[in-house]
């Protein structure tokens, strides 16, 4: 690896190898938007973190996603523990999770219970409602963006990352920048319209979606034009076997996240409202309880 100084957040000069010893690829499928990451310890307590390497390649896009990290202090957002570049390299220096991510946990128990969906959803609520009163969009919300912090628990704590796709919004303003994932990307963002911070909460429409159903709305094994079509027209169908069990409550939630028109979409403060995220959190609460009632015999 080169020698990664210049600038960094322990000051000019610092390079990254005076303080971590950084190793290899952190799994096959981990080269997050504009980057892949690597398994790193630091010298002087052998803690382990997760460092994104970005390439620079004469673009603004890695310096903007330290930016929008320095904003962000919220338990269910990746913290950004140190950043350092080079003449060819960003890294950014993140806590590691343990447990892989959303995306994998779906695919290993198909679909979840509403209880397990609405505990998680409620943490990415909380953290999206902290981004947007910080005027960031994330622009990329979806299963491989969340990840699990242990891989031992049946409703794990969560943190949303990867921020490679994020953008600043001040006040008032709308975004420009066309990007993310087209199997959760709104109709304003295919359509390369301005957008606003409920793009994000049609992608988190999307999510639960697939939470639920274990497969996502708009078909990932359609042709592009083919889920782009369906995206505009808002074609989303409850007629499957895994609705058939799935609260109205639920699918009330759904709809009305995945809405053409974005002033219509719950806003995150919204949603964590919606008597669905309610009631299956007063349900958890209730669970836990009654856990600690039993081992307390």
């Amino acid at each position: 690896m080169a020698t990664a100084f210049r600038q960094s957040s322990r000051g000019s000069g610092a390079c990254i190898t005076d303080f971590y010893d950084v190793g290899s690829r952190l799994g096959e499928n981990t080269c997050g938007s504009g980057g892949e990451i690597l398994h790193s310890k630091r010298t002087s307590d052998g803690a382990e973190f997760a460092v994104k390497k970005i390439a620079k390649l004469g673009s603004w896009e890695g310096k903007s996603q330290v930016m929008v990290l320095q904003r962000l202090n919220q338990r269910n957002i990746v913290e950004m523990v140190d950043w350092f570049e080079d003449a060819d390299n960003l890294f950014v220096v993140m806590e590691l999770a343990r447990g892989g991510d959303l995306f994998d946990k779906i695919s290993n128990v198909g679909r979840m219970s509403e209880n397990q969906a609405a505990n998680i959803l409620s943490q990415i609520l909380m953290a999206i409602k902290h981004m947007h009163s910080k005027h960031v969009i994330h622009c990329d919300i979806k299963p491989e963006n969340i990840l699990c912090m242990t891989s031992d628990e049946d409703v794990p704590v969560i943190k949303i990352a990867d921020f490679g796709f994020a953008q600043l919004a001040d006040q008032g303003c709308q975004a420009m920048k066309h990007q993310g994932t087209l199997t959760y990307s709104s109709p304003e963002i295919i359509d390369g319209k301005a957008y606003d911070s409920k793009t994000d909460m049609w992608s988190l429409g999307v999510l639960l979606y697939s939470m639920l159903a274990g497969f996502a709305p708009f078909g990932q094994h359609e042709s592009r034009s083919r889920q782009m079509s369906k995206i505009r027209q808002c074609q989303i169908s409850f007629n499957y076997q895994a609705f058939r069990s799935v609260s109205p409550d639920a699918i009330d939630l759904i709809r009305k996240l995945i809405v053409a028109s974005p002033q219509q979409r719950l806003s995150a403060a919204d949603a964590l409202r919606h008597p669905w995220v309610i009631n299956n959190k007063k349900h958890s609460a209730d669970m836990d309880a009654l856990t600690g009632q039993i081992k307390s015999l």
